[in-house]
């Protein structure tokens, strides 16, 4: 989601995430924890993962029966409220790395540093 790119996949970052928590609390799964590795040469934006980690946040404290679009929703608002951060604006900006034709939340290409270097 964030390796070996120049902005955070934030779709699909937000899809593999609520898969992981999902399952995690169908598990009754207590303790979790997601990271941004910045080693061995990452050129990130790490601003443009605190959406993502968020979220992540955000639907792990949700209800059971929250859906991830709830969840959304409520993380978009924190991240404006505590950041400034239109994730909108943020998810738009992740798309230098997505295709024509492709969908989003399916996989990370990094084709914004291959058209600039």
């Amino acid at each position: 989601w964030t390796w070996n790119r120049f902005w955070t996949a934030l779709p699909w970052a937000y899809r593999t995430s609520e898969a992981l928590l999902q399952a995690a609390k169908r598990r009754n799964v207590r303790q979790l924890y997601t990271c941004l590795w910045m080693d061995d040469g990452a050129e990130v934006e790490p601003w443009s993962a605190i959406p993502a980690l968020v979220h992540f946040a955000t639907y792990a404290w949700a209800p059971h029966d929250a859906s991830p679009e709830t969840a959304r929703a409520l993380s978009a608002k924190i991240s404006m409220a505590v950041a400034n951060i239109d994730v909108q604006k943020y998810i738009v900006a992740s798309g230098m790395d997505v295709p024509p034709g492709t969908d989003p939340e399916t996989g990370t290409t990094n084709m914004a540093k291959w058209l600039l270097w």
